[in-house]
């Protein structure tokens, strides 16, 4: 395997957490050593996870990624096999070893979900935030990831509540006012958003995000 037959966008799918349901690895050449992007992706959001150490050996790909949240430094192993792009994780967390599946292709619909349409949502919503304000943006990517499942998908309140806290420990207090602002619209009574809950500092990762109306 050389780095030329993997460069590119692959899709797939990982036991890594049940907080998502498809993941992205993003494989760019340069002229040091290859760059590696990784994202989780769930319903309303994604997380990317930093990529170090990135190398080629042996016709692997390898890397480590690290969960600041989660405070987990991962060691991926990733080969060629028939197309597909599949590899092996290990960490250490809690005096255990942990090993995880990891299988990408080229294919956009990963188990049922057409993942290729969602990170696109998720970049338009993005771009969104900026020009529409949070709230617009929103309830416009909520009707049209709706209109994609076929169901209606509304974030639980207390998801939303929760992702606010984590924005604000992290010092993304617009992020975290748009949240707030966002479990108004959609579950007060009135219009003003609730006051910002106080820190934790739990570093607890959220729940995975509710579907439809309460």
């Amino acid at each position: 395997m050389q780095l030329k037959d993997i460069e590119g966008r692959w899709y797939g799918s990982s036991t890594y957490s049940n907080d998502y349901f498809g993941v992205v690895i993003d494989v760019t050449a340069t002229p040091n050593q290859p760059e590696v992007k990784l994202s989780l992706y769930s319903a309303d959001r994604h997380d990317d996870l930093p990529a170090s150490n990135v190398r080629m050996e042996n016709d692997q790909l390898l890397f480590a990624v690290t969960d600041a949240l989660r405070g987990i430094t991962t060691d991926l192993t990733f080969s060629l096999t028939e197309g597909e792009l599949n590899g092996v994780s290990t960490s250490f967390d809690n005096n255990v070893t942990r090993y995880k599946h990891w299988n990408f292709s080229k294919k956009g619909i990963q188990n049922g979900s057409n993942l290729a349409r969602i990170v696109a949502l998720q970049n338009s919503f993005q771009a969104n935030k900026k020009s529409q304000g949070y709230v617009k943006a929103a309830l416009n990517y909520n009707k049209q990831y709706s209109k994609l499942i076929g169901a209606e998908y509304r974030p639980a309140r207390q998801y939303l509540m929760v992702m606010s806290e984590i924005q604000t420990e992290q010092g993304n207090s617009t992020e975290a006012q748009g949240l707030l602002d966002l479990a108004a619209e959609l579950y007060s009574e009135g219009n003003a958003a609730p006051p910002p809950p106080p820190a934790s500092g739990t570093g607890a990762p959220p729940p995975p995000p509710g579907t439809g109306g309460r």
